[in-house]
């Protein structure tokens, strides 16, 4: 429906049929005491915080950054809730041996298995 359409049926509607119309719509706007906030990409929110975009992917997938959403395929940042929890320079310790998702990789695992004679 088109704004003009729209802006054409409420100014048809009466003051209590626009006010029924508004208090049923209330329950879906966005309420005054929680201010939209704008949502960064992966790019913005990398540069912001001057990290690699796929450090910031990887933390994100791994929980470790609090105001990241997935939406979709990408990955959003609510900077004021990413900069209040962000500690540059800080790493989760993740060994030596393990893969992309911090478990064994499969050679690791082989490696293992051979040395426990499985």
């Amino acid at each position: 429906m088109s704004s003009s359409l729209a802006a054409a049926l409420l100014d048809e509607l009466e003051d209590d049929a626009l006010r029924e119309l508004a208090e049923r719509l209330r329950p879906f706007l966005p309420r005054d005491e929680e201010p939209r906030r704008r949502l960064l990409s992966t790019r913005e929110a990398s540069r912001q915080l001057g990290v690699h975009e796929g450090t910031l992917t990887r933390l994100a997938r791994e929980g470790s950054i609090a105001g990241a959403q997935k939406l979709g395929r990408s990955w959003r940042f609510d900077l004021e809730r990413v900069t209040s929890s962000w500690q540059p320079g800080t790493r989760r310790s993740v060994p030596a041996t393990a893969g992309p998702h911090g478990r064994p990789s499969r050679n690791t695992q082989h490696v293992v298995d051979a040395i426990r004679g499985r």
